[in-house]
Order: C-alpha cells, then sequence, then structure tokens
C-alpha cells in the first residue's frame, strides 16, 4: 500500500501542475476520485481521506497535441504518452523520444517535483511553440500582395517598456515568450524584483506592439506600469528573438546595444553608475 506521505506528494504535485496552466492550455484528470483532494486543497478544507488507491492520472496540454500522465508511487519518473487530435504514429513517436530524453536530463537534478519541471520547463512550452510555428507556416503562405498591403498602412516601427513589482510567475514567462512569437515581436524580461518587460517590432509593428501591452494588462500584476508605447527612432536596430535577464544592469545592456540606454535610465529603472555598484 502506498504511504500518505507519497499520496500528499502527488497532490501537491498535481496542485502545482494545474496552477501552472496556461489559458489555452487543457488539464483533465483521468482518475475522478482526485477531483475531491484537488477542491478541498484549493480551497483550504479538510481532506476527504482515505487517499485514492489508484495513482493520480490526468491529461494536460492542448486539443492539437496533449500528454497523459500518471504520477509515480515509487519510481521516480512518471509515465507520459502522447495523444492529440492531430497527433499520428509518427509525430507520437518523435514527442516519445523527445520525453525519454528530458526525462534523462531532468533525472539528474534532485527536484522534489519531476512531472512538474519536466512539464512546465519543457513539454508544455514546446506544445506552444509547435503550434506557434504551425501558424507561422500559414502565415508565410500569404500572398506577397496581401504582406505588402498591410505594411503599406504603417511603415513604422513600435516599441513598449513595461515594469512591475515582480515577474517570477513560469505561467506568466511562458506566456510573454509565446506572445512575442505569435505577434512577430522581440524583445526580453527581466526576471525577479524588479519585473522588467521591452518588446519591440519592425516596420508595421504598431497594432501588434498594442496587442501585446493589451494582453500583459490583462494578467493579473502587482504595480505593473506601462512605461511607454511608441515609435521607435530611425535607424535604431531592431533585436531578435525574445530573452530573460535577472540584473537591472543587463537590462541597460540590452538597450544599450539597441541604442536606447535612455529609455530606461530616463524613467530611473537603471544607470550604469548605479548598477556597478549594487551589483558588485
Amino acid at each position: 500500500m502506498v504511504s500518505d506521505e507519497i499520496r500528499l506528494r502527488q497532490l501537491d504535485e498535481l496542485l502545482l501542475i494545474r496552477s501552472s496552466i496556461l489559458p489555452d492550455e487543457l488539464f483533465q484528470l483521468i482518475t475522478p476520485s482526485w477531483e475531491a483532494f484537488l477542491d478541498a486543497s484549493s480551497s483550504g478544507d479538510s481532506l476527504p481521506l482515505p487517499f485514492p488507491l489508484e495513482s493520480p492520472r490526468f491529461k494536460v496540454g492542448t486539443q492539437a497535441v496533449w500528454f497523459d500522465v500518471t504520477l509515480p508511487d515509487q519510481a521516480r519518473q512518471a509515465a507520459i504518452f502522447t495523444g492529440g487530435d492531430s497527433v499520428g504514429r509518427e509525430e507520437a513517436e518523435q514527442w516519445s523520444a523527445l520525453i525519454n530524453n528530458k526525462m534523462e536530463e531532468t533525472s539528474q537534478a534532485p527536484e522534489d517535483f519531476p512531472a512538474y519541471q519536466l512539464l512546465s520547463a519543457h513539454l508544455l512550452p514546446m506544445i506552444q511553440s509547435s503550434a506557434e510555428k504551425s501558424k507561422d507556416d500559414a502565415r508565410s503562405r500569404l500572398s506577397e500582395h496581401e504582406m505588402l498591403g498591410a505594411q503599406a498602412q504603417d511603415t513604422a516601427c513600435y516599441h513598449a517598456l513595461l515594469s512591475s513589482h515582480h515577474l517570477i510567475s513560469p505561467e506568466k514567462r511562458r506566456s510573454l515568450s509565446s506572445w512575442s512569437r505569435s505577434l512577430h515581436l522581440s524583445g526580453f524580461a527581466k526576471v525577479s524584483y524588479p519585473g522588467v518587460i521591452y518588446v519591440e517590432g519592425g516596420r508595421g509593428s504598431k497594432a501588434s506592439i498594442e496587442e501585446f501591452v493589451k494582453r500583459v494588462k490583462g494578467m493579473q500584476w502587482l504595480a505593473l506600469k506601462v512605461r511607454f508605447v511608441e515609435e521607435v527612432e530611425v535607424g535604431l536596430v531592431i533585436g531578435k528573438g525574445w530573452k530573460e535577464v535577472e540584473k537591472v544592469g543587463e537590462v541597460v545592456e540590452e538597450m544599450r546595444k539597441r541604442g536606447r540606454e535612455r529609455h530606461v535610465t530616463g524613467l530611473g529603472l537603471g544607470s550604469s553608475k548605479s548598477i556597478d555598484n549594487k551589483e558588485k
């Protein structure tokens, strides 16, 4: 018989996984006997002991690609299988090989919740990346006439800077990266305290920048400030991709690479002298 200590650990891991799900992702329990335990833990009520005899099993991902996960009782790694509306045999085998590789990588790290780490840090972001790539491929098939027509309406480049008390949440960080790809934008986020988000786009990016800012404002934040949303000066370099940094000094350095250091130092988010003193 599995001990209550193991069942409590499984319950904690279930709660972590469910709380990390993005709005466009799904989480569905396949073992309904665990539903009451999740509800009780979420509401702060007493657990309806005894624990179920069966291990918790659930489906997580998207309608297109999802993972069937069973949390382990004794073994370190969970049992994970791939399915989905658009997943054929060949793709399922590719996902299986990828999962095995990631399991082998994460097995070397002494994580308390290995299934949560595997899903939130690797597998779920890969689903989002795959979905965005499919969308990008569809967009690339638009006719040259349609693309030129859209660019002709707005030929200016835009950028935006936001700050918050902190940026720690894995789901928020994944959302920022995902939105930057889907909206064809680039930039970076400074994690921890304080949180800083900088996003930029090429010609005709005003609508995409405004949509990105709108989505960020739609999430729950502590002391979120939109520092600016404006046109980029002609001739300044537009960065590529999305990245994360950890120090205020790195924020200034990223802006310096783009010729826009004054946009952060002028707002009190850092200066060369103050950063050197703080980060020594």
